[in-house]
């Protein structure tokens, strides 16, 4: 049994000739297909059969016998009748009328049509029911090739196989493809551990082959579809991340400037933000040196984190440099992660992931809070590069630091963005440029422990894993070389914000 749709769609798609529904629906279903060249055959024709007039007998078509001849065929419950006619040729308002009553279809047939073909195909529709022939899966494979990738999704490119197959095929899991009474390929032709394109199995060997070819036609125009998405994808996201870097780091003209572009690559700057910062410590270590690896491992890292960040708390960026890895959370509405905790208990996600698909690796992870606006992200960058700070000179590995969470407040961010206070803070530091790079940096990092540790020359020393002496040796250089007095609370308040302020990255 088929459907007179795709008994029809069969003619019009290949050699048989043109076909025209005249009157009657479509949808009906056939069970059987007879040809007469008498009328006295016409009692043959039982339920569901669609009686075809050959060419001789189709000139009747326009004469009252055809009106007698639809009369008898729809009490005996056929579907219909089929004749062979010019275009220009009509039925008879009577005829026409009679059938509606009846419920029967009038169809159309070009008079140069191959009957012998015409009756192969037909047979064949029926015969299966999911009609699928050597002529129909050459046409779904040309059909399938014509789809324009870049304007399509593998979702459309698997409705439309289901269209040209007659028959549903879904996307589906391995463990769904191994059920004998399916008929499945890999969606993507070299990754059999992703989704895979099945349907149901015919029970006949040859339609099952042709099915399969169309499905890995399918599976190659999907797997091109995807190739092409997500390199799409890599370049909106390198794009969008150049830009999220600049923003970060330029000043506020050059970030007005850049607002326009910021839009046009998917950043919502009028939202709010939360930006995290990850440091790597040691990623150019297990790259074995190699910077082409300790790039390709950045990408790789960039990738598992945006797919652990959490889908329901905004839009993710990512953006990275030798150092880091930046990512931005946006949300037009409300801000998603609202308060430093929570941030910092999703981020932790984030921060596990990467640690679990790199072993060996150490990082540190500051997260600001939730500011609106461009001012917003960058002040939120800020921020998370503080917490960075802290969970650096508090040794606090592969955990994400919260701005919020060590009681930071805006206040000090923008004492930190003051011209006048950072160039305070140059002055103070000033003495130190006599130092060669290393030693200034090894001297403001004892400090800065030593200063966060309360004045504790033996947690310095545990957390610097130097011995005490050089902890004492360092501080009292340093405090000579800035001329500063240690017992003064002002001065020594002054100094741990500033020693913050120029913490290395």
């Amino acid at each position: 049994m088929s459907s007179l749709h795709s008994i029809l769609d069969m003619v019009r798609a290949g050699v048989h000739g043109a076909a025209e529904l005249v009157e009657g629906s479509d949808e009906i279903e056939v069970s059987e297909v007879r040809i007469i060249d008498q009328f006295d055959q016409l009692s043959d024709a039982g339920p569901g059969s669609l009686v075809v007039l050959d060419r001789d007998l189709s000139h009747v078509a326009e004469t009252y016998r055809f009106d007698i001849a639809l009369r008898r065929i729809g009490g005996q419950g056929a579907v219909g009748v089929a004749v062979f006619l010019p275009p220009d040729a009509r039925f008879s308002l009577t005829a026409r009328v009679l059938a509606r009553k009846a419920g029967l279809v009038l169809v159309r047939f070009d008079p140069g049509t191959d009957i012998t073909q015409l009756l192969q195909g037909i047979a064949r529709q029926i015969a299966d029911k999911l009609h699928i022939t050597v002529e129909r899966a050459r046409r779904a494979c040309e059909a399938i090739g014509r789809v324009d990738t870049r304007k399509s999704s593998v979702a459309d490119i698997v409705q439309l196989g289901s269209m040209l197959l007659g028959r549903e095929v879904v996307l589906g899991t391995a463990d769904d493809a191994r059920h004998m009474d399916r008929l499945a390929v890999p969606a993507r032709v070299t990754a059999h551990d992703g989704q895979w394109l099945i349907t149901e199995r015919m029970n006949d060997a040859d339609a099952d082959a042709l099915v399969e070819m169309v499905l890995w036609r399918l599976a190659a125009e999907a797997s091109r579809c995807a190739v092409e998405q997500e390199s799409l994808e890599r370049y909106t996201r390198r794009t969008a991340g150049e830009v999220l870097l600049q923003l970060i780091e330029a000043d506020r003209a050059t970030r007005v400037s850049l607002a326009p572009t910021a839009r046009r690559v998917g950043i919502p700057i009028d939202a709010s933000h939360v930006i995290v910062r990850i440091e790597f410590d040691n990623l150019l270590d297990l790259s074995t040196d190699d910077e082409v690896a300790a790039y390709q491992n950045r990408e790789r890292m960039t990738n598992v984190a945006l797919e652990a960040a959490p889908r329901n708390m905004g839009v993710w960026h990512a953006a990275h440099d030798p150092s880091m890895l930046v990512l931005l959370c946006s949300d037009e509405h409300a801000p998603a992660l609202d308060s430093g905790l929570d941030a910092q208990r999703s981020i932790g996600r984030i921060v596990d992931q990467l640690v679990a698909t790199t072993p060996g690796l150490r990082i540190y992870c500051g997260v600001g809070s939730a500011r609106a606006t461009l001012a917003g992200l960058v002040t939120s960058a800020t921020e998370a590069r503080l917490a960075t700070s802290s969970a650096r000179s508090r040794r606090r590995v592969n955990q994400p630091v919260s701005f919020d969470a060590i009681g930071l407040r805006t206040t000090l961010v923008e004492w930190y963005s003051s011209s006048s206070v950072r160039e305070s803070i140059d002055a103070l530091f000033a003495p130190l440029n006599v130092m060669t790079d290393t030693k200034r940096q090894q001297l403001l990092e004892t400090l800065t422990t030593y200063l966060d540790f309360q004045s504790s020359t033996t947690q310095t020393a545990e957390a610097l894993h130097i011995h005490r002496n050089a902890v004492r040796y360092r501080i009292r250089r340093a405090f000579e070389l800035l001329n500063l007095d240690e017992g003064d609370p002002e001065q020594r308040l002054f100094l741990h914000l500033a020693c913050r302020a120029r913490q290395p990255s």
